[in-house]
């Protein structure tokens, strides 16, 4: 990403890494702002204790528009059952996080 922005420290990383916090804090530098656990399912629909979403900022002083750190939402109540959003929607719940754009940078 750095390659691509050539001056830009205003950057984050939002995705499925595959990897527990402290693993992931191993194998990457930026600051890991996703709070909580559980963003995986089992093959029934349950929530796991698995944080394997995370959103990564690389220069906390260059993102400050990030008001509150992500989150796990439990979105699974839309359809009929725990089941049946592990088998069409995800096996993984989406995280949250909260941006404040209004910065002379936000782009």
């Amino acid at each position: 990403m750095r390659a691509s922005r050539p001056g830009e420290a205003d950057l984050f990383i939002a995705g499925d890494f595959n990897l527990t916090p402290d693993i992931l804090a191993g194998v990457i530098s930026a600051a890991d702002r996703t709070i909580g656990t559980g963003s995986t399912l089992n093959s029934k629909g349950g929530q796991t204790a698995n944080l394997y979403d995370h959103l990564l900022v690389f220069d906390k002083h260059a993102t400050s528009e990030l008001v509150m750190d992500a989150k796990v939402l439990d979105v699974r109540n839309r359809v009929s059952s725990n089941k049946v959003f592990y088998q069409t929607v995800s096996d993984h719940l989406p995280i949250m996080a909260r941006f404040f754009r209004n910065r002379a940078d936000d782009d």
